[in-house]
């Protein structure tokens, strides 16, 4: 996902849009768009890349499931960007496109310090950055919401209330494959663990208003992937009325499924495909599949 200013920033706009690694644009979006990218880190063991550009989703994933044969797999965690790196971005951002602000978004700051690195680093340059907490993972459908609505002609302090009203108004539903990841992140005890192994169960989260709740339990993959269309479905059924995203953690050809059962039946104005980026494939495991869900009148 590496993409270089000098490239891509080219083209003069009132209004500079960044967002962070975690809002899962793909590169050609990304340079469409215009958007600075500022990455999270994996810690791998000793080892540390910046998401999406020294360590892209297929290489993380395909390590990841390599690791998970290994008996005694290097720990992994996971860290925000500091201020200055938000600051060089808002930086290059503001001189390469000529801009009088800048738009910076965020994944939920009641998940990660991201948004307050983000935050600290608008006193370490000298124009305006408004700092937009998504409330919200994969935030890809919302950063695109706030570059129609710079490409509109929108202030910076309209661009901001946009993505934080689409921020707000987002809906992600995630399957996970496993539980071993939420147990070594502290999301659930090691009986649950056990026991929700032994029974296949496959765990519904819902994440809105920035946290993360179970909304469902469900014996069998299969069953979860039925689960998780009708829950697209309960959102609003009408067709257009929806745009998605279906994201995957490195299972291209099941999110795959997904994404046609959810255009047929629904037929959203917009249907993203991608896979989550490897800092959320840290916390959900390999095998993720979810979607996001905003109301197109949104924009």
């Amino acid at each position: 996902m590496q993409v270089s200013f000098k490239q891509t920033m080219t083209r003069q706009n009132a209004v500079a849009l960044v967002a962070d690694s975690t809002c899962d644009l793909s590169a050609m979006l990304i340079e469409q768009h215009q958007i600075g990218i500022v990455p999270l880190y994996i810690l791998w063991g000793t080892e540390s890349y910046r998401d999406g550009f020294e360590m892209d989703a297929p290489t993380f994933y395909a390590r990841l499931d390599s690791s998970e044969q290994n008996k005694h797999p290097a720990p992994i965690k996971t860290s925000q960007p500091a201020p200055e790196a938000f600051a060089d971005v808002y930086q290059q951002a503001h001189d390469t496109q000529q801009a009088e602000a800048v738009v910076c978004m965020t994944l939920s700051q009641k998940l990660s310090g991201t948004w307050n690195s983000a935050q600290k680093a608008t006193r370490l340059v000298d124009f305006p950055v408004h700092v937009v907490d998504s409330t919200s993972v994969s935030f890809g459908l919302t950063v695109l919401s706030a570059a129609r609505a710079r490409d509109r002609g929108a202030s910076a302090e309209e661009i901001a209330q946009v993505a934080r009203t689409v921020g707000q108004q987002s809906q992600i539903f995630v399957v996970l494959n496993t539980l071993d990841y939420l147990f070594r992140g502290g999301r659930i005890s090691g009986t649950q663990r056990m026991v929700g192994s032994m029974l296949s169960i496959k765990p519904l989260l819902s994440i809105h208003d920035g946290e993360v709740a179970i909304a469902d339990r469900v014996r069998t993959h299969k069953r979860a992937m039925a689960r998780l269309v009708e829950l697209a479905r309960c959102i609003d059924d009408k067709p257009g009325t929806l745009r998605l995203a279906v994201m995957d953690g490195g299972v291209r050809a099941e999110g795959d499924e997904v994404a046609a059962e959810l255009q047929a039946a629904l037929h959203p104005s917009e249907l993203l495909r991608g896979t989550l980026s490897p800092v959320l494939g840290v916390h959900g495991g390999p095998g993720v599949i979810g979607f996001i869900a905003v109301p197109t009148a949104l924009g």
